[in-house]
């Protein structure tokens, strides 16, 4: 028995907002976004370019959106620094959050601080 998969064809729009471990917000809204196609976008962070590429993927009545950010290394390769992915409901927000508390230097007693990128995403089938 052969078993045939088939990819379905489908269009969103998806809102998204990316916060930064160092606390830059990037909003944008991508149009008619397809499987074929995931949008790409890049942010800076300490000096460095991350390229996010975002993919949508349909789950029964859920949609899958996983990122992937990644920089260049010192020999130019793309080494990858996060992969979030969030499960969200069609015109519903998601978010997804990744990093860790690390110590602030020189604080006595031991602060510390959030360093974490978070996504927020709506997916929006057109």
């Amino acid at each position: 028995m052969i078993l045939a998969l088939t990819a379905t064809a489908f269009a969103v729009d998806l809102d998204v907002e990316l916060t930064t471990p160092s606390g830059e917000v990037r909003s944008l809204t991508f149009h008619d976004v397809e499987a074929s196609a995931p949008p790409t976008f890049q942010v800076e962070m300490r000096g460095a370019t991350v390229t996010v590429t975002l993919a949508v993927t349909p789950s029964n009545d859920t949609w899958i959106v996983a990122a992937n950010l990644a920089e260049l290394d010192k020999r130019g390769r793309p080494k990858l620094i996060s992969a979030p992915r969030v499960t969200v409901r069609a015109n519903e927000e998601g978010t997804v959050k990744q990093g860790a508390r690390v110590p602030v230097p020189g604080t006595n007693p031991v602060e510390y601080r959030e360093e974490a990128w978070q996504l927020n995403v709506l997916v929006r089938p057109t």
